[in-house]
């Protein structure tokens, strides 16, 4: 097994240990901040390889945009327009399959959001993701 083999290997096994521990939770302001820092941490390293920061960012730029519709008043359901972009994920990741760990991780985080409590959360494991990926050399 030759180790671009094995990093592959260790690479995904780490996305779904990510994924499982959120499946595992009812709500996503479950989740303390000692671990979304470790899970952006992991991601943003494993991402910083093979996805340019646009691309994240385009990504990024989405949610942070409901983040502030949300924080202004403008959004009544959260859960609804959060809901609303698993769909977007779901074509960046066809288009660019070294996004799909990211669009993996936020899809599932998706699942998990009811109210804004969660969507703060889950938007704090986003921006820790976008700030290692630059940290550990993410392409331009």
């Amino acid at each position: 097994m030759s180790f671009q083999t094995s990093r592959f290997s260790y690479e995904r096994g780490e996305v779904n240990r990510i994924i499982n521990e959120i499946k595992g939770r009812k709500s996503f302001k479950e989740i303390d901040v000692e671990t979304i820092d470790s899970w952006g941490e992991t991601l943003g390293k494993m991402l910083s390889r093979n996805l340019k920061t646009s691309q994240i960012r385009r990504i990024f730029s989405e949610f942070k945009k409901l983040h502030t519709e949300i924080k202004s008043g403008k959004v009544e359901r959260i859960r609804e327009k959060v809901l609303l972009l698993k769909p977007r994920l779901a074509y960046v990741a066809g288009r660019h399959a070294e996004a799909k760990p990211l669009t993996n991780v936020l899809s599932e985080g998706i699942k998990k959001i009811a109210d804004l409590e969660d969507y703060e959360r889950f938007f704090q494991l986003f921006e820790a993701i976008l700030a290692y990926h630059k940290y550990y050399g993410g392409k331009d």
